[in-house]
């Protein structure tokens, strides 16, 4: 089993995120086909370039390769979500295949903001300012909210699916019912396999409740690949060329090669402390505790058992151990 494991693991890896660039559907690859007419990106790593977090262009640069824009409009989806751009979708899509209209470029710009410490030590602080040029299917309205989004990291993301409900729950506090100052709030966001709301662990601002949904999510969103969880292309109404662009397979990412990229997601650790008893990281460490930081930021965590295939294990902190 653990060598089975192991081997889904490296296809996950090498083949589903790191190394497939998605083609134009009919193309020469079997399970290679079928991004939508309208996308992000042709591959996972486009924008978690080595596991790792993505970054802004320089000032007045593009396109965003390891960045997008989210899109909504004022009020909420049937689950209590934000509410989709009625053209746009929940977000813009910089990139199309030879023959459609991509939505339309993001650009970002800077306004410095200078100031001073306590001390009088001065700083300038980065305002950013995000436009959208070259529409391609009409003007976003008045209304339009826009939300700019990094890609984030890859690890650790298995430790925060096997932290239990009730764990979380109790780290809330949204009333500050131990009085240390601190409270917080869980976003509860919609269970597609379940049909009912979970509590949001991932994605950007907490909006998927879990690994399996987050990797069909972010596959339709941004390469344009069906699921069994996504099945319709990621086109609205009012894109008729992008519906009526040829697809590859339905689903076009089909069950095993989904679990073999939640396999992967899951399964990323964190990487050890470096120079974790050097004086100066010692009395970072003093620091950050002594400035509360660690109320937030807990330095270890049990979580509950984590599955994987028929095996599974206790995870504690940033290891899992059988």
């Amino acid at each position: 089993m653990i060598q089975l494991q192991s081997l889904r693991y490296s296809i996950g890896q090498r083949v589903l995120f790191e190394d497939l660039n998605w083609v134009i559907a009919p193309g020469s690859g079997r399970r290679c086909r079928g991004p939508a007419a309208i996308i992000n990106r042709v591959s996972c790593s486009g924008c978690h370039t080595l596991d790792g977090r993505g970054a802004p262009p320089p000032d007045g640069e593009g396109p965003f390769d390891t960045m997008l824009i989210r899109l909504s409009i004022p009020g909420s989806d049937a689950h209590g979500g934000p509410k989709p751009h009625p053209v746009y979708g929940g977000q813009l899509s910089e990139r199309a295949i030879p023959g459609i209209v991509p939505e339309g470029r993001a650009r970002i710009s800077y306004e410095e903001r200078p100031g001073s410490y306590g001390d009088g030590t001065p700083y300038s602080l980065r305002k950013p300012t995000y436009t959208i040029t070259g529409l391609g299917y009409g003007p976003l309205g008045d209304a339009i909210l826009m939300s700019p989004r990094v890609a984030p990291h890859m690890i650790g993301l298995g430790l925060l699916e096997a932290v239990p409900d009730a764990t979380l729950s109790a780290l809330a506090d949204p009333d500050d019912s131990d009085g240390d100052g601190i409270s917080g709030r869980m976003n509860h966001v919609w269970d597609n396999a379940t049909q009912a709301s979970a509590i949001g662990r991932f994605g950007w601002k907490a909006n998927q409740p879990n690994l399996h949904q987050q990797s069909a999510d972010a596959a339709l969103g941004d390469i344009g690949l069906t699921t069994n969880m996504n099945i319709a292309e990621n086109c609205s109404s009012a894109q008729a060329a992008c519906t009526a662009a040829l697809a590859g397979e339905s689903p076009e990412l089909p069950d095993d090669f989904l679990d073999k990229l939640t396999l992967y997601t899951m399964s990323l650790g964190v990487p050890a402390q470096r120079n974790a008893e050097a004086p100066e990281v010692r009395r970072g460490e003093t620091l950050f505790r002594d400035f509360g930081c660690a109320s937030c930021h807990m330095t270890a965590m049990i979580t509950g058992i984590v599955a994987i295939g028929s095996a599974s294990c206790w995870t504690r902190s940033f290891g899992c151990r059988a």
